[in-house]
């Protein structure tokens, strides 16, 4: 079980870093000093797929069509 999480957590870091790598762009947390500007090309969620061959598959999916609706406000009800 150990072993089987230690994986996870490696291809889990893996896909991190190439999305990362992907995104040039700087937006929110997310801080590149080799490319310092938000760009709305970059308004997309990485999506990672482990291949056959055991490489790491990477590609954009738009965020409309990746949560299946457009981006809404969120409010904050509680009082």
């Amino acid at each position: 079980n150990y072993l089987a999480k230690s994986v996870s957590y490696g291809l889990t870091a893996e896909c991190i870093l190439l999305s990362a790598l992907e995104r040039k762009e700087s937006r929110g947390a997310h801080y590149r000093e080799d490319f310092l500007e938000t760009k709305k090309e970059f308004l997309v969620n990485f999506v990672c797929k482990k291949q056959e061959n055991g490489t790491i598959g990477l590609s954009k999916k738009s965020v409309e069509k990746a949560v299946g609706v457009k981006p809404v406000r969120c409010v904050n009800k509680s009082t």
